[in-house]
């Protein structure tokens, strides 16, 4: 049974609706799918205007004719790809090119690039680290002066529950990487809380977008019976992930058996915690 069959979405409807957003400005990175689109969506309902963040434009503007006209917000379509050491810089000058000031970020584009560490070129690892790791932190650190002058902002960077695991067999860059977004989320937490930013990390994990189809594994998802009852909508994790950044959470787990996942994870012995993170991962075949 294929995950899109089985996990029904929840779109972002009129129950969604809020004025909490009015008067500022979030920008989603990796917002032409998954979960950067269920944030984008629920962003706009809850009144924000949007500033959707992807390589691929038409996807953009169909979000900009959707969004608009829906909830009554401007959505500015910013075409960037993250991998390029210039990325940040372009974002930046758009927003001025539009006089935006952005005060809520979504920290979330991605993609999987897994196997032996050693089978791969290092150009496509540099890609990788970029897009997963120093994006994340080159745009927090871009748009951070602007949200602590106005003493208010709110910054949530999508990690993973692999960001607990002490190794990730097929995918260890990855968890290495999503460790360290969350560590520098915390701190940033920590460090500017008193000029009203809140920082939240979100740990999800497994979530039915389109990143399996595009990484290759679709086929062990669509048979793995764990990966299906874990399974959470981007749209239900954009929810919550809202939730916890608003009340200043700084790190939130989503989904009952990754709470219990990570807490393995994190309390039980490190030989445990090995075979753990094996098993979550090692199941993965590839073609």
């Amino acid at each position: 049974m294929s995950t899109k069959l089985k996990h029904r979405a929840r779109p972002v409807v009129e129950a969604d609706r809020a004025s909490d957003g009015r008067g500022h400005v979030a920008l989603v990175t990796g917002a032409s799918s998954g979960i950067g689109l269920a944030f984008a969506r629920l962003l706009a309902a809850k009144g924000y205007d949007v500033v959707p963040v992807a390589r691929r434009l038409n996807r953009l503007e169909s979000l900009q004719r959707e969004l608009e006209p829906r909830w009554d917000v401007r959505v500015h379509p910013v075409v960037a790809d993250l991998s390029r050491p210039d990325a940040t810089e372009r974002i930046v000058a758009a927003l001025a090119e539009h006089d935006l000031r952005v005060d809520f970020l979504v920290n979330n584009a991605g993609f999987t690039l897994m196997g032996r560490f050693g089978d791969k070129d290092w150009k496509e690892y540099e890609s990788y680290l970029r897009v997963l790791g120093t994006a994340p932190i080159e745009l927090t650190h871009a748009l951070l002066p602007a949200m602590v002058a106005q003493r208010w902002g709110r910054i949530i960077s999508v990690c993973s529950i692999a960001a607990a695991m002490q190794s990730s067999p097929t995918s260890i860059l990855y968890s290495a990487t999503k460790s360290m977004v969350q560590r520098f989320s915390e701190g940033v937490a920590h460090e500017y809380a008193s000029d009203g930013i809140n920082a939240t990390a979100s740990l999800p994990g497994m979530t039915a977008t389109e990143i399996f189809q595009a990484g290759g594994y679709q086929k062990y998802v669509d048979g793995h019976r764990g990966a299906q009852m874990t399974m959470m909508q981007p749209e239900d994790f954009a929810r919550e992930a809202y939730v916890a950044v608003m009340a200043g959470k700084r790190t939130i787990v989503h989904g009952a058996p990754n709470k219990i996942a990570v807490s393995l994870l994190l309390h039980t012995p490190i030989a445990v915690r090995r075979k753990l993170a094996a098993a979550m991962t090692g199941a993965i075949k590839f073609d």
